[in-house]
This record gives structure tokens, C-alpha cells and sequence, in this order.
């Protein structure tokens, strides 16, 4: 067990988090958060227990995380889709990897399933299903908004197809809370993007948890599966990544903790791809100047994403300038030698090494000799590349059995 001082509130990672699933939809549009609002209002209207209030709220800050490619997203729109519970089951599925959220996984698992249908469930709890239901009737609420008027314009419009909905779709005791909710101007008025975040800080959930090393690895692998779910092409990229991290920064003497870090900046390191198209991450093809610039954005994303939760700052440093060049031309903050660390060129050459020995859309593997050429090449401009270049040409063999994953970094 690695000692560590790291303490991180789970509750606001959760939020960066689902800032993070925002990104699939090619924009921060804050769902969650306004899902999280409009869920929690109904469920303390409706009386649900603190602890099932507080799984709803994570439930609702992450119930897409059962979705990371682009072309899918839009279907989210639909009130009713072939593929929509299935989505949900993948989501809960991976949120079942972590013992926090199990509650949370169980009502994201439901969360598009038809109230008439959820209520005969006999293997679900009855608060459990009703705040599953809760969870659909929010996020429907929200895709409903028309963001080119002002919210509260549309609330009969919203009332009147919510209405429609009930007994089929919607319990009639969350509908009728949704409407008396409604009938406030400032119900409506929490959900704009300047009042969101601390409309929700606002509702009263018990403590929240503080996590340490070990649970906050087992989270960054959840969403490293989110992002690498995105291509056929990533599906084990950034465990790769992170299995050579751990495996560098072992050799290079690091300390048992930072060892560990440096794994968990590698499982987030690409967490801003989610903004990423499919079309450009799987193109054959050149990307266009566009295009380009439009993969670039992920590495600000994931700084921008790791920066409000405090206690982040070196996993998220670490994870965010794996494009960052000692001579100054990386992005996206253009820092030099004397601003990187050890740490910054191990999750480079490690998220570098990593894609060189995977197939992808344009190639395919690459061999030792093409790989060594290629890093040669980049540490004539790059001096940090240097001593941890050595480690990687000292133990080669090993270094492409943890990339594939054949072997265990320890």
C-alpha cells in the first residue's frame, strides 16, 4: 500500500467529471449539472433519503457515461431509441467498477426505462426505481429547453409534453412535483450556466467522501475506458499509457507515490478527447489545419477538467502537457525545459510509445528500430528526452510488453 497525503473531494471530481461527458456533444453544454438541479429539486420534493439523494445526484452528474462517440450522442435527443438502454446498462456497468458508486450504477442503469415498465420491476427497491425515473424525467426536462428563448418561455410548452407522458413514461407523483417546481421562476432561472454550479452546491447531500491514491485510480480508469471506448483503434491506450508510466517512473527512481500518480495522470491524460469527432480521431487521412487544431484543443480540456477539483494539481499538470516540448514548440501552453519535469517526459515518451506500437487508422505497429529512429530524431531538439530515452532503450523488449499490455508494469 503506497502511503499518500492526497485527498480528493469526491463529489466535485464527479463534477469535473461530468463536465467531461459534456465535451461528446463538441461543446461544455453543463447537463449533468442541470440534470443533477432539476433531479435533485423533484427528489426532495418527493422526500427521497439523503443517501438516495446523494446517489442521484452522482447518477445524474455521470449517466452518459455509457456514451463517448459523437455519432451516438445525438440520439440522446430522442425520447425513445432502440439503443438507449443499452447505453445505460454500459454506463452502469463501469460505474459498478467502483464501490461508491454502486447505488449511483443501479439507477443510471434504469434510467431510460419507461415508468410502467420500471414499476414491475421486482428485483429494484421502490426508491431506487423512482429516483431512476426521476433521472429520466430531468434529463428529458433539460433536452427540452429552448435555449433561444428565455427558459421559462417554454414552461408550458415543457409542462404540456411532460403531461402527456405520465403513467407511460413518468411516475405521476415526479410529474406532479416537476410541476410544482414549475410554477417558480427561480426553478428555472438555477439552470442557466451563471447559476447552475451553485445551485446545486446549494441543495443540502450528506458529507461528502474524501479519496485517496487507490479509489481515485480506480475512477481515472473508468473514464480512461469512457475515452478510449471512442475508437476501435484507442480501446487500451491510455491503460497502455499508464502501465508505462508506472513502468518509467519506477525505473527512474521516483518515489513509490509519484509512481502511482504518474499512473493515474496516464489513465487521464487524453480525458479532453471526449470533445475529439469520431470522424477525425478514425480519419485515414492527413487531418486538415482544422482538424488538427480541433485534436489539439483535448490536452486544455483535460487541464481545464482536472483544475477544479484541489489536489489535482500535479496529476493534472502531468496528464495535460504530454505535448508540451523542452524547446518551446508544444501546446497548448508552449512551456520550456525549465518548466517540465521528469514526470511530463515520462507521460510523453510513454503516451508516444504507446501509439507507435499500436495499429492505427493511417499504419500499422511499428517495429524497435523504426520506433528508436523516430524518438532519436525527436531528443536532438527535445534535451529532456535524454535520460528517460535510456531507460527506454535499456529495457525495450519489456517496454513494448507492458505497452500491449503482455506484461504488468510492476
Amino acid at each position: 500500500m503506497v502511503e499518500s497525503s492526497l485527498s480528493v473531494n469526491l463529489r466535485e471530481l464527479v463534477i469535473s467529471l461530468s463536465e467531461a461527458l459534456g465535451l461528446v456533444s463538441g461543446r461544455i453544454d453543463q447537463h449533468g449539472l442541470r440534470v443533477a438541479v432539476i433531479a435533485l429539486n423533484l427528489g426532495r420534493r418527493l422526500g427521497l433519503s439523503p443517501e438516495t439523494l446523494d446517489s442521484l445526484c452522482t447518477a445524474s452528474l455521470l449517466h452518459h457515461t455509457g456514451v463517448s462517440c459523437t455519432r451516438i450522442q445525438p440520439n440522446l435527443r430522442l425520447l425513445d431509441w432502440a439503443g438507449a438502454n443499452e447505453v445505460c446498462r454500459e454506463g452502469a456497468g463501469l460505474l459498478r467498477e467502483y464501490g461508491l458508486f454502486q447505488k449511483a450504477a443501479s439507477i443510471v442503469a434504469r434510467s431510460r426505462t419507461r415508468w410502467i415498465k420500471l414499476a414491475e420491476d421486482s428485483a429494484l427497491d421502490a426508491e431506487t426505481a423512482l429516483a431512476a425515473n426521476i433521472l429520466f424525467l430531468a434529463d428529458r426536462i433539460d433536452i427540452l429547453l429552448d435555449w433561444q428563448e428565455e427558459l421559462i418561455i417554454g414552461r408550458s410548452r415543457i409542462e404540456g409534453q411532460i403531461k402527456d407522458l405520465t403513467g407511460t413514461h413518468f411516475n405521476s407523483d415526479a410529474v406532479k412535483a416537476f410541476l410544482e417546481a414549475s410554477r417558480t421562476e427561480a426553478f428555472w432561472l438555477s439552470l442557466y450556466p451563471r447559476h447552475v454550479k451553485r445551485a446545486l452546491s446549494e441543495v443540502e447531500l450528506p458529507e461528502p467522501a474524501f479519496i485517496g491514491l487507490e479509489d481515485l485510480e480506480t475512477v481515472a480508469g473508468i473514464f480512461a475506458r469512457v475515452v478510449d471506448n471512442k475508437s476501435r483503434f484507442t480501446l487500451d491506450h491510455s491503460p497502455g499509457v499508464a502501465r508505462l508510466c508506472r513502468l518509467l517512473a519506477a525505473r527512474a527512481g521516483r518515489p513509490p507515490e509519484t509512481v502511482r500518480k504518474l499512473g493515474i495522470a496516464g489513465l487521464f491524460h487524453d480525458l479532453g478527447k471526449l470533445a475529439v469527432p469520431d470522424e477525425i480521431l478514425d480519419k485515414p487521412a492527413q487531418l486538415t489545419m482544422n482538424e488538427f487544431q480541433v485534436v489539439k484543443r483535448h490536452t486544455y480540456e483535460t487541464y481545464h477538467i482536472l483544475s477544479y477539483p484541489p489536489g489535482l494539481e500535479d496529476i493534472r499538470d502531468w496528464a495535460s502537457f504530454h505535448h508540451e516540448r523542452a524547446d518551446g514548440s508544444g501546446y497548448p501552453f508552449h512551456l520550456k525545459a525549465e518548466n517540465l519535469q521528469i514526470e511530463h517526459t515520462i507521460v510523453t515518451l510513454a503516451d508516444i510509445i504507446e501509439a507507435l506500437v499500436q495499429e492505427r487508422p493511417h499504419r500499422a505497429s511499428l517495429g524497435r528500430d523504426h520506433i528508436m529512429d523516430i524518438l532519436d530524431h525527436m531528443a536532438f531538439r527535445q534535451t529532456n528526452f535524454g535520460p528517460v530515452l535510456e531507460l527506454i532503450r535499456r529495457d525495450f523488449e519489456q517496454v513494448v510488453r507492458v505497452a500491449q499490455g503482455l506484461e504488468d508494469a510492476s
